[in-house]
């Protein structure tokens, strides 16, 4: 299974390598990676925050620039979650992606563990 992780906190990179060790991960930490990453090569699912840091694009301008663009994206219908804390954050980011036919589910990172995420992925 391939993963992309978009999070800039190295804390909760940390968690989802120990967590998704045995998957191709890979994390990266801006919205310009991300993009770059998922319109390049096809992913399985992309856990996405939404809060990158003061002054940062974030994950909505990611889901916005995927919307924008999603015919000439490789990776086609991923599982995104949503693990920001923000309620209005990933409403945008959930709505942005409904719009391309993108399945997203809502896992604030502060609910989850390695079960939960293993689970959600099917592994």
């Amino acid at each position: 299974m391939r993963v992309l992780i978009l999070e800039d906190s190295p804390g909760r990179t940390n968690y989802f390598r120990k967590w998704l060790a045995d998957t191709d991960l890979t994390v990266v930490d801006s919205v310009a990676d991300a993009v770059l990453r998922a319109s390049r090569f096809d992913y399985d699912a992309i856990f996405l925050d939404h809060e990158l840091g003061i002054g940062q694009p974030n994950g909505s301008q990611f889901t916005r620039a995927w919307r924008a663009d999603a015919e000439t994206w490789v990776t086609k219908q991923p599982l995104v979650v949503l693990h920001t804390s923000s309620d209005w954050g990933a409403s945008l980011m959930y709505r942005d992606l409904q719009e391309i036919g993108i399945r997203a589910e809502r896992m604030a990172f502060y609910l989850m563990d390695e079960d939960k995420v293993r689970k959600t992925l099917g592994l």
